[in-house]
């Protein structure tokens, strides 16, 4: 096989292998908790989902996710987070993607139209 094919081959791989790992998941946001050096993990459905932290924001406080829900934690006396009261009984359809350490890290949150 030739160097490039084979270059060419590595790549597709590559690509459609990132592709293949994003995952959607619905329900309801039933715990928050810290997870490691700023992040936090959200459960739904007894499956753990990790917010990363927005390394743009200096103050650390946002995180990597759409807009309309960087509200979705709010913090707390003691530099702790917890679930923002308004969307306590929401029901979410949430898109995540692995990360190289095998986290599901949240990409997007969608409401669940009723």
């Amino acid at each position: 096989m030739k160097p490039l094919n084979f270059f060419l081959a590595l790549l597709l791989f590559i690509g459609f292998n990132c592709y293949s790992q994003t995952s959607t998941i619905k329900g309801k946001i039933t715990d928050v908790k810290p997870k490691f050096a700023g992040q936090y993990a959200l459960t739904v459905k007894k499956t753990e989902l990790v917010l990363i932290t927005d390394i743009s924001d200096k103050t650390g406080q946002s995180f990597e996710i759409n807009k309309e829900y960087k509200d979705i934690l709010i913090m707390t006396e003691g530099d702790k987070y917890i679930l923002n009261p308004k969307y306590a009984n929401q029901s979410f359809k949430i898109t995540y993607a692995l990360n190289g350490k095998g986290w599901k890290c949240i990409k997007n949150l969608e409401p669940i139209k009723k």
